[in-house]
This record gives structure tokens, sequence and C-alpha cells, in this order.
């Protein structure tokens, strides 16, 4: 269904691309025609199958899949039909569209979907078409579509195509295809990753990009964050960006070589987990702290206080379930409370249900003092998070004077 009302989304756009391109794309015999058609014929197809809910849950569950991946694409399927030409015809009806160039622009995902679809064609072609804008100001609508979109088989050339357009993608905007050469540099080990890292760093391309990095498997980690080029590169950016994937990708070594380089306070929180791994890599994460001594689970605890705030309750939920000894049950619930004072006070809560019973709880909310990360951005207690507190704790047994004294306490 989607797809038939797709063709009337795009034939609104300023006019339609599709009714509004030249050459072989505005035949009455083209395949855009025939894609019409045959879209409305499949569509009713559908509606008359009626789709079930397993036919919904598979279908949700291949586009998360692709959303993870970075390829998904809602207008990727009607593109088969078309030829090239027939796509820079469209480009090129497009670009002097404003609903095309406005980034809300009723136009806009079609048009990226467009480049993302020629791109795997013919990179050639998309560097052609994008030199033959005219109007700057609507070249700079597609410098971050560009990089973001350009395929990872193709990095050098896209290297290439940003030594010759340095003017056209200032700043952070090239960011991408310079991560994609990092990631390709990786097939040669730590020495190809350094090779590509002193040319982008000779040429000036910036490395303060966090930007995701995904390394073959068995990469040698070490040896690259243990050379003279990684210790070289300054705090932030690239650096973190391979660090967070020898976490991802490697954590049994990450969580050693961190702790023998960085110490417990470099082991870090926000960092091993990424897509579907968080709750298991939380969980993996709590038996190593709890596998430290007293001292360092204390240090790690006061070096994470400001991270556990952008932990997802269900993964905080995982990595409580590890914890076994009562200290460290102790410090992960002061932790909790926490949250409270930056008003946070529903994934305070929500959390502190998976560490001990109720009595624990309501003592560890009774003893509750802002720590030194939050003492000088203590919010106040919102009406909104009062009552969900007085609630929780309600259904926590504790009587109404207990909670007065629990929100006073938290109040001060």
């Amino acid at each position: 269904m989607w797809r038939y009302l797709l063709v009337f989304v795009l034939c609104a756009i300023g006019g339609g691309l599709l009714g509004r391109t030249s050459g072989p794309a505005a035949s009455g015999d083209s395949a855009h025609s025939q894609a019409e058609v045959d879209v409305g014929k499949v569509s009713r197809r559908e509606v008359a199958a009626k789709w079930r809910k397993e036919d919904f849950q598979r279908a949700a569950t291949e586009e998360n899949a692709a959303i993870k991946a970075g390829s998904y694409d809602r207008y990727g399927k009607l593109w088969a039909t078309w030829t090239d030409a027939e796509i820079r015809a469209a480009l090129d009806a497009g670009v002097v569209d404003p609903e095309c160039l406005t980034p809300n622009g009723s136009g806009a995902g079609v048009m990226d979907s467009l480049i993302r679809e020629l791109l795997k064609r013919d990179t050639d072609a998309v560097v052609a078409w994008f030199d033959g804008i005219a109007y700057q100001g609507a070249k700079k609508r597609f410098i971050y579509t560009l990089p973001y979109a350009w395929p990872e088989a193709r990095a050098a050339a896209g290297l290439d195509f940003l030594r010759s357009h340095r003017s056209d993608f200032p700043g952070g905007t090239s960011w991408a295809i310079v991560a994609k050469n990092i990631q390709a540099s990786a097939g040669q080990g730590p020495a190809g990753v350094e090779a590509m890292l002193k040319t982008l760093k000779e040429e000036g391309f910036g490395l303060d990009f966090q930007n995701e990095l995904h390394f073959p498997a068995g990469f040698d980690y070490r040896g690259l964050l243990e050379g003279e080029v990684w210790q070289g590169l300054d705090k932030g950016g690239v650096r973190d960006s391979m660090v967070r994937a020898f976490r991802q990708e490697d954590p049994e070594r990450a969580f050693e070589w961190l702790l023998e380089k960085q110490g417990v306070a470099g082991i870090g929180l926000t960092g091993w987990y990424g897509g579907d791994s968080g709750p298991e890599r939380m969980a993996w994460l709590g038996k190593k702290i709890e596998a430290l001594d007293a001292g360092q689970q204390a240090e790690f605890f006061k070096a994470m206080q400001g991270e556990w705030m952008r932990i997802p309750d269900a993964f905080v939920a995982s990595f409580a379930k590890e914890v076994r000894t009562p200290a460290m049950r102790e410090l992960l619930r002061t932790a909790m409370v926490q949250q409270i004072y930056v008003g946070n006070a529903r994934s305070s809560l929500n959390s502190l249900e998976a560490l001990g019973e109720p009595e624990e709880r309501l003592r560890a909310l009774e003893e509750a003092t802002p720590g030194e990360v939050f003492a000088g951005r203590h919010r106040p207690l919102s009406p909104e998070n009062e009552a969900f507190i007085r609630s929780k704790l309600a259904s926590w047994n504790a009587d109404e004077a207990r909670i007065q004294a629990i929100v006073d306490q938290l109040k001060k």
C-alpha cells in the first residue's frame, strides 16, 4: 500500500518529480508510467490479502534491521524500475524545486533517496550532477547527504572527490567519507590505519568526529592504540571512536587494556554497547566491575556519576542483575538516586526497583544528598516528579509520613 501512496506523493511534489522530468522519464511508455500501473496492482492485491500480525512484525523487523545497518531507504524499492537517465532527470528537476531543497520540504527525502540510488550505480554520474548545480546555495543542501550515502566500496574515490571539492564541504560535513576511508585502511592492520591517519592529518581533514567505526574481526586494536600515531591524536574525536570500536568489537581485551592503561576511571560506561547488544553487554560489564576490589568499585562509580543518566532503564536493570555483593549494590543504588537531582526521577526510581527489597530502596532515598557532580546543577523537584515519587513510594509500602520525609530530603 505504501508504494501506491508513494506515487501520489511524488507526483504532488512541486508539480511532481515524475511529471516534471524530461527525456526518457517524460514518455508515456516510460518505466515511471509502468511503475505506477504495477504499483497500483500490487497495492490492491496487498489490500485484498490483508496483512496478518506476523506480516507486520516481519516488516517492522526488516525495517529496524535496515535502519540499524544504515541501509534503510523508504523509497529505495521504487527505483528498481528506473534507468540511470531517469534518476538523473529527476534529480535535475528536484534541484530547482524549493520543496526538494529545504530540509523539511516534502521532496527532501525523495532527493536523498535518488542520490543514494545513483551513488550505488555510478558515483561519477553523481559527481557530474553535483558539479552541474549552478546555484551554490542548492549545493549546500546535499553536503551531508553525499558523504553519508557514499558507497564504502568506493571510499578512496570518495576521498579524491573531497580533495577536489574542499570548499564545498567545510568543517565536519565530510566526516562520513573520512570515516569510511579509515575503516577501509583497517584491512592492512594497524599500520594501514596509521598511514591513513597521517595522510588525513597532513591534508588537513578534520578528525574531531565521533562517527562509529567498524574494523575487521580480529583487528589488533592494542597495536593501534599503543602506536605513536594514535597517541599523538587530540583527545576526543576519532581517538574516542577507536576506543569505542575496541569496546564493542573486542570487549574482553578492551576492558583489560583500559584497566591497565587508563585505570578504573578510563573503563567507561556508555561506550560498551551498541545496536542490540545493550542489555547483554551491560550484564557483562556488571560482572566485570563486581570482579574488581572494593576500592576500584568505589572509584568506578565515582567516575561514572555523570554517565548513568544516559543509560536506559532496561540496561541498568541488566547491569544490576549481575551485582551480587551488598557493597556494590549500595554503590549502584546511590548512583541511581543521584539521577533525581537532574530531573530524572522516573528513570531513577524505575532503576532502583531492580536493586534489592523496597526497604533498601527507601533507605537509599532517605539518605540521599547531591553528589559532587550534580551539586552545582541540582534541579528543583518538579510537581510532576514529586507526584511520581509519591506514587512509587506508596507502591513500595511506605506510609505517608515516610513519603513526606523522603520528599523533603530530596528537596534539600
